[in-house]
């Protein structure tokens, strides 16, 4: 699944994410990251072409707090929808899931550490199988 627009170019939204000349535009950046993430959820193969995007903008210092926990609530959704896609982005030292509970601003931190439970109370048990 590839989203483009009559001329053939990545559709607006996706390349509103990947834009490091638009900082300032912070309420475009959100929707675009929400946009890319539900689009990530609606397809596995588009989702394995764009989860290094959602990384790097996870690991981005001068990325905003907002988009920062919008972006970890959206792997949130991804993790139990395409477990095994995103395992392998779990635990790098600098860009992982795992290094965001270190991450300078507390509104980040925090909302991985409510996702991460989330995703524990949600996983389903040896037992349930």
């Amino acid at each position: 699944m590839c989203i483009r627009d009559r001329g053939g170019a990545p559709a607006p939204t996706i390349s509103a994410v990947d834009n490091d000349s638009l900082p300032a535009y912070l309420q475009l950046r959100s929707c675009a990251v929400a946009s890319l993430s539900k689009l990530c959820v609606a397809s596995e193969e588009f989702c394995n072409k764009n989860l290094k995007l959602l990384f790097t903008i996870l690991s981005s210092v001068e990325e905003s707090w907002v988009v920062k926990t919008n972006t970890i609530t959206a792997l949130g959704d991804l993790l139990c929808v395409y477990p095994n896609a995103l395992e392998p982005y779990l635990s790098l030292e600098v860009s992982g899931f795992y290094a965001l509970l270190q991450d300078p601003d507390v509104r980040v931190r925090s909302v991985t550490v409510q996702v991460c439970t989330c995703l524990l109370y949600t996983s389903p048990s040896p037992r349930d199988s």
